[in-house]
Formats: C-alpha cells, structure tokens, sequence
C-alpha cells in the first residue's frame, strides 16, 4: 500500500475508534497505540504538551491564515511536498523563539543597545533539509510605535567562542571584538518612517543555520546591537533606555524552512471523472463525509489550526461489469471479470481513494516551538475502485 493511502487509512483508524469506543481499560490501551502511530506519522516522537502560557507568534498565525485562503497554486505531482506559496522553499516553517538575553544598554554616547540570542536548531530532524532561515528582528515594530525615530542600525554579529567564564561576550562591545571572539554577519540601517518589505529587519541566516546543524557545538549564537546614530534629544535617550530593555527576548526569533521528502514519493494517478454528483444517492463507489475532530480526540493544547477538517472516506460497491464512472484501472477491470466468472479464486475489487490532498496544520512541537507543517495525502479528493 502507497505510504500515503496508509497514513490516511491509519489516521482515519485512530479517529473512528476514539468515536466509537466506550472509556475502557482496553479503549485507553489501543487509542494509546494508535495515538503513538499517528504521531509517529505527522513526524512527533511524542505528543506534545505546550505549557499553559505557550502562544503562537503573530506571524506565524498570519502565514497560516494567508496559505490557507491562497487557493490560485495548484503544485504538480512533481512540485509535491510544497505550500501554496511558490516561493516557500519547502513544507515545513518552524519559529525558533530567542533562548538568549533581552536588549541591554550599552554605555555610548549614542543611544546604543545589545542583545545575545541563541537558537537550538539541533532539534530539527536528520530527515529534513533546511532550504531557508531568517532573523526576525521583532522589536523593530515597537520602536516604532516609540515614535519620534527615523533611522535604526542593526549590526549582526556571529558569535565564535566563550568570552571568559560567559557562554556569549556580554562585555562591551569593543572588548568582544578585540579578543576575535565576533564576526560581522550582516549591517542593517533602516528607515523606520517608511513601513515596508524593504525596512521589515529580516536576516538571512541560512548558511549560519545550516553550519549550526552540522556541528551544535559551534552554535554559541549571535550578538546584536541596536543604536540610533541620529538621535540627540536626551527625552528621547531616556525613553530609549527605558524601554527597550522590556521588550525582552522573544522580540528576536527565527523562521527556517525545511522539507521533509519521506512522504513525498511521486505517483502517477488516472485522471478522474466527479461522478458523486451523479451517485450521490447510490450504493456504488464514492466520496463520503467524514469530519476530523482534534478537540474530539484531546489534542486541541498542542494544535493550533485548525481544529479539524474535512477528511473524507470511500464506500461503495464496485459491480461487474466496472464502468469509467467507476474510475477503474485497467487490473480492477480485469480481476472484477475473472471474479464474476470464479468467484474463489480472486477477491472483489475494493473501493479506495485515487486522489488525496494536502492539509497545513499549524502547532507546537515537542520541544515547545511553532510549526507550519504541509502534510501531503490528507483528504479524499475522488474514490474509485481498485
């Protein structure tokens, strides 16, 4: 069986016997294991458990909404394994939050601030290859709301080693870079009057995360720092100082974009005919409702969107002699004629699905971070008799 027809066949399992079943001991015994299964499917080694204040950044919530209502791409079956959105390299986006420091001060004469952060891409699988990366600098859209600030320069440096006893160079600036302990990555000098792609403040980190994942023990992070070259009134300072220190850590993160080929694996599908609006009252082959619940079967803590979705099964008869409506292949044709003539020596054809779609869902992984996940092979887009 095609790995795809298995994940929706063992998926639609678990659901039906979490429906079905009365709480028993031997219910609790099986849904575990069928639990386990199913998560072993969607790429989890466990089931997650966010804690009570985990949230989903805004910009992931965005993405998802965005995709989900992106219906113009259509991806080929050589195209498998991709979002809706060309552009997106992949079919898996994770946000890594910022387990480093906040924004801190730095004694200058302009206002000047500096921050480590650190980000533990070592959790993402072997299976996958990261294709894309970027720093989300966060805190640039509450400067702005600051107000009386033009322009912004962030400088992003690569953490190469220990500074003394300390994990990151927390010292100033100056000394960090006299001991080699700094690269220079990336410049930025933004304008922040003008709200645009261009002045967003993202960082292309893909060649950093990629060395990372390679070798763990070379990730020490990276050192930040944020001043304002143009900003001379001392309210201004003291607002600065103020409040730059309480947007915290996580108003730096970043987005990497992943695939994950396992369950991408190319077939070749008849084309289909919509016969159901023809047979929607018949006992022949064809698509029924079947709706997933995720808060039916107690996992509406870890997955944020969505909360369910429109499954689909096959049922049907497929009767001798199969007809094109039926949608069947050439060997369906043949074995339900040699079954109508020796009905012990072959089984009847089955109804199965011929062509299944793709889901998004967005949620949070074992290890607390927030993943946008396409996952092929979902739904039942037409049945036909195999």
């Amino acid at each position: 069986m095609e790995l795809g027809n298995a994940m929706y066949l063992v998926f639609v399992y678990f659901v039906t016997l979490c429906i079905k079943f009365e709480i028993s001991s031997e219910y609790v015994t099986l849904s575990k294991q069928m639990e386990s299964r199913i998560l072993k499917v969607l790429g989890l080694k466990e089931r997650p458990r966010p804690g009570p204040n985990a949230t989903a950044p805004q910009y992931m919530l965005d993405l998802y909404k965005r995709l989900q209502g992106d219906t113009s791409y259509m991806p080929s079956e050589a195209q498998r394994c991709s979002f809706s959105d060309p552009t997106i390299p992949g079919n898996i986006i994770r946000s890594f939050p910022n387990a480093g420091t906040s924004l801190r001060p730095i004694d200058d004469v302009a206002p000047t601030f500096r921050q480590v952060v650190y980000f533990n891409v070592s959790t993402i699988p072997r299976t996958e290859t990261v294709t894309g990366a970027e720093l989300k600098l966060e805190f640039l859209d509450e400067i702005r709301q600051i107000g009386t600030i033009s322009t912004i320069e962030v400088k992003i440096f690569q953490i190469l080693r220990r500074v003394g006893n300390s994990l990151s160079p927390l010292a100033p600036r100056s000394n960090a870079l006299k001991e080699n302990a700094l690269r220079l990555h990336a410049s930025l000098a933004l304008n922040l009057e003008r709200n645009n792609d261009n002045e967003s403040g993202s960082v292309d980190l893909l060649s950093l995360v990629k060395r990372w994942r390679e070798n763990p023990n070379a990730n020490y992070g990276l050192y930040v720092t944020v001043s304002f070259p143009n900003t001379s009134s001392p309210e201004t300072r003291t607002l600065l100082t103020n409040k730059m220190p309480r947007f915290g850590a996580g108003t730096t993160s970043i987005v990497v974009v992943s695939v994950d080929t396992t369950r991408c694996k190319n077939r070749v599908r008849r084309d289909v005919d919509d016969f159901e609006a023809h047979h929607s009252h018949s006992n022949l082959c064809q698509r029924h409702s079947l709706y997933v619940s995720f808060r039916e079967v107690g996992w509406q803590d870890w997955i944020i969107a969505p909360m369910g979705y429109q499954a689909y099964f096959c049922s049907g008869e497929c009767p001798f002699p199969l007809n094109d409506r039926l949608n069947g292949t050439n060997h369906a044709i043949i074995q339900t004629l040699v079954n109508s003539m020796d009905p012990s020596s072959v089984p009847k054809v089955c109804c199965a699905p011929t062509k299944l779609s793709a889901i998004s869902m967005l949620y949070f992984d074992n290890d607390e971070n927030v993943v946008l996940r396409q996952y092929e092979d979902m739904v039942v887009e037409a049945c036909g008799c195999r």
